[in-house]
């Protein structure tokens, strides 16, 4: 009997069912204790050809997306959240969505 999606607590037991044989990939993660969010300065500009790479194209345009492409404007921070999982681990991860 399925009782839903698993929603994981341990980031080692994440890491270890998104190898073989399970292949997790997309999941939830609920830590068990928010510690802290944290910010600092990144570089203002696209570097090298990451630039050509985030151009994209307005879809809800009146072009339809056919015209000039636009360049994604960049935060000039990185973000992070720590946390502990179930097993006492600490992590610092950066939000990158």
């Amino acid at each position: 009997m399925d009782n839903g999606p698993k929603i994981y607590t341990s980031k080692t037991q994440l890491i270890e069912d998104s190898k073989e044989p399970n292949f997790v990939s997309l999941t939830t993660f609920k830590p068990i204790k928010f510690i802290d969010f944290e910010w600092e300065e990144d570089e203002r500009e696209w570097q090298g050809n990451f630039q050509k790479n985030i151009q994209q194209k307005d879809l809800f345009d009146e072009r339809g997306g056919e015209g000039d492409a636009d360049t994604v404007d960049k935060l000039p921070y990185k973000f992070y959240y720590k946390f502990e999982d179930e097993d006492g681990k600490m992590s610092r991860l950066m939000i990158e969505d």
